[in-house]
Formats: structure tokens, C-alpha cells, sequence
């Protein structure tokens, strides 16, 4: 009975290493791809920010403590998950308006500016991935009409879940792009850092979430 044991043990053992010889792990070049903090990257410049670089594009240049707290929430309504109970119709409804204002803590707004009229956004929201990292960027524009009401709203890119460190760093660059040609098509393919859109998933302007593309 001993010896059937072990002989199946040994049986167990030749598959193994039968399976790692069939499935070496891949090489990656280091001329080819770098590795930083969480994710391979083909540009290497995504990850060089010059320390003061954006300055311009803080959101404390253009509101009170009061309006950005103000201003938060409504990103988390346009953002963030809707209530169970809502539809894309009403989930702007005033009812809803403490289930956003619960989740504000944690969205961070990184980088804001307006450029005739436009107001353009990068933020930090709540996401979770295998490797333990728990936000993703997120980057948009809106209008405001004569009441001051968020119309227009759009977000135009969400990045992959990564580091903070790397959000900021690869948000930066986005967001440049961003501010520049209300897109950013020079990165839209950078399959490592942007996630969407990415030909399966667009952004409906109408119903402010993304959609799968029928």
C-alpha cells in the first residue's frame, strides 16, 4: 500500500515538470518594454513628470474649499456607480444626492483647468485589481450654462488600475493631451495605461456612462 503511494507521488511530479517545461515563462526585452511600479509600458516618458509642472492645474485656483467639496460630489454622481434603485434617468435625482456624498471620500481630484469655458478634469476614483491596487484615473470635460449647471459632461478616457504614484504621473500627460485636443488620440492606443475606450466600451454623452458598442 506504502509503495503504491509513493509511486503515485513520483507519477504526480514527472507531470509537473512536464507542464513547467512546456510553458516557459515569457521574456520581456528591457530595449523592448519597461517595467514601472505596476504595469509595462512602451514610452518610457509617461512616467517623467518635472516636479512643479502643474502648477496651472490646480483645482484651488478656481474654488473655495466649500465649492470643491460641492464640485466632488458632483463628479461622484456623474462617475461613480449609481444607486441600485436608480436608472441613468434619475440617478441625478435629489433623492440620491447623500448615497454620492457618502462615496466622496474616495475620489481625488488631481488635475483641473478651464480653457474658454471648457472645464477639463482628471481625477482619481475607487477600482480594485488582483495586484491590490484600488484606483484608476479618470479624465473629461464639461460646460457650465448661465445657472452654473454642469452640462456637457463627458468623460473621454479611463486608465488602467495603477499605483498612485503612476496615476498621477501617467495622468499628467493625459490630461495634457487632453487640454490641448479635447482628446487623447496620441495615447488612445497605449493599451497599458489607457483601459477605455478601447473599440468594445464608448462613452454615452446621453446617458453619462459607458456603454458596450452594439
Amino acid at each position: 500500500m506504502e509503495l503504491k503511494k509513493v509511486i503515485i507521488a513520483l507519477c504526480i511530479t514527472c507531470i509537473s515538470l512536464s507542464a513547467c517545461n512546456e510553458n516557459p515563462p515569457s521574456i520581456i526585452e528591457d530595449d523592448v518594454v519597461l517595467h514601472k511600479d505596476d504595469v509595462i509600458v512602451s514610452n518610457v516618458d509617461l512616467f517623467n513628470v518635472t516636479e512643479g509642472a502643474d502648477t496651472n492645474w490646480k483645482v484651488e485656483n478656481y474654488y473655495s474649499t466649500a465649492e470643491i467639496d460641492t464640485l466632488l460630489v458632483d463628479f461622484v454622481s456623474y462617475i461613480y456607480k449609481k444607486p441600485s434603485v436608480a436608472t441613468w434617468a434619475t440617478k441625478f435625482n435629489p433623492e440620491f444626492r447623500k448615497y454620492y456624498i457618502n462615496h466622496t471620500d474616495r475620489f481625488e481630484i488631481i488635475y483641473y483647468t478651464i480653457i474658454n469655458d471648457i472645464h477639463y478634469y482628471y481625477l482619481l476614483r475607487p477600482a480594485r485589481n488582483e495586484e491590490g491596487f484600488q484606483q484608476r484615473g479618470v479624465g473629461g470635460l464639461f460646460m457650465r450654462n448661465a445657472s452654473n449647471t454642469i452640462v456637457e459632461f463627458e468623460e473621454v478616457f479611463n486608465t488602467v488600475i495603477m499605483s498612485p504614484d503612476s496615476l498621477i504621473k501617467v495622468g499628467y500627460h493625459l490630461f495634457d493631451e487632453l487640454t490641448k485636443t479635447n482628446t487623447i488620440d496620441n495615447f488612445v492606443n497605449e493599451r497599458s495605461i489607457v483601459e477605455w475606450p478601447d473599440g468594445s466600451l464608448f462613452y454615452s454623452k446621453e446617458k453619462k456612462e459607458w456603454r458596450y458598442v452594439e
